[in-house]
């Protein structure tokens, strides 16, 4: 016969344990730990040849334990949504191009302080722009961009000031111009053979063999295993390349408002696993993540994604196009 004092018992360990597990449950959405296979591409919006798009919208049970500045509204015991917008790209599409910010035409000077902000130790590198700007400013150029998204974070940055130039945003190439030197960080690099990687670029590197390069803040995916976890909530872009280097990845992650109210570095790492990436990149985020398509049928270039504070002037975008074919 079983006793009463071993039926409490067995119900209070019972208890902690089911206890337990409904904590994980809870805790496992709220880092962004999705336990889900590898996007099923073939269900993707093909936007051109070589280039899907696809979107996907979450909400976990809340934001316990996460922050999310510059968003007023933030509560971490509501339901914390999420809407994620993500590209792959095929890298060995005949004729994809890749073109990032070029210099400024003041390129080299000292940088001229601005309003409040005395500003002797940059140096003019390129003119800051919106991505959708920088998308319009190449289709007048003859490079017919189909896609572009923000990229590297710059200096000087002071939030709500529009200083009308940019520095310090680590390497940055364009059309095998260098833009600006390395200063350390990551960069997603595009040789002139097309071939793309993810790397860090040392100061005495030979430069000449690249095409294309934009940096990052931080690798947040390296040989698929995901950043350390954090928990800030911010707007993000993310890039990544497969484990054979063929498909890049742009991730953006809506974010500071009611349907979105962002991700962490963390989670930027597993979105871009979940959508293929081997390894990836944390690029600039905040108010400056913006994903812009070529719309055909209008002419025109369009917002996918959905800029936390409107359109902000970037120091370095980086588009997408097909070069004509050789005659």
């Amino acid at each position: 016969m079983v006793s009463e004092k071993w039926l409490r018992q067995s119900r209070s360990t019972w208890t902690v344990l089911v206890q337990i597990a409904y904590g994980a449950l809870l805790l496992v959405p709220v880092l962004g730990q999705d336990v889900e296979p590898i996007f099923d591409w073939s269900t993707g919006q093909e936007l051109t040849t070589g280039v899907q798009y696809t979107t996907l919208e979450r909400e976990y049970p809340n934001a316990d334990g996460l922050t999310c500045p510059s968003y007023l509204f933030f509560n971490a015991t509501q339901p914390r949504k999420l809407i994620l917008h993500a590209v792959r790209i095929d890298t060995q599409t005949p004729q994809l191009k890749f073109v990032a910010t070029g210099r400024a035409a003041e390129w080299g000077q000292p940088m001229p302080d601005f309003r409040d902000q005395v500003l002797r130790e940059f140096t003019i590198r390129t003119q800051r722009q919106t991505t959708r700007a920088f998308f319009a400013e190449q289709r007048q150029r003859g490079l017919p961009l189909i896609l572009a998204i923000n990229a590297a974070p710059w200096s000087p940055f002071q939030s709500g000031v529009t200083h009308p130039f940019a520095d310090k945003m680590g390497l940055a190439i364009s059309q095998g111009e260098l833009v600006c030197p390395t200063d350390g960080r990551p960069s997603f690099v595009i040789d002139k053979d097309g071939k793309c990687d993810l790397m860090v670029v040392s100061p005495d590197a030979n430069l000449g063999a690249i095409d294309v390069a934009v940096s990052g803040f931080s690798f947040c995916l390296t040989n698929g295993e995901p950043s350390e976890i954090d928990t800030t909530l911010h707007p993000r872009t993310g890039i990544g390349l497969c484990p054979d280097k063929r498909y890049l990845i742009f991730l953006i992650c809506d974010g500071r408002q009611v349907a979105s109210q962002g991700a962490t570095v963390h989670e930027v790492g597993r979105w871009l696993k979940f959508y293929g990436a081997h390894n990836g990149l944390n690029m600039d985020g905040g108010g400056s993540t913006t994903l812009v398509q070529w719309d055909e049928p209008k002419a025109q270039a369009k917002i996918l994604n959905r800029p936390a504070h409107g359109e902000r002037a970037n120091g370095n975008n980086l588009g997408v196009y097909f070069a004509p074919k050789s005659p």
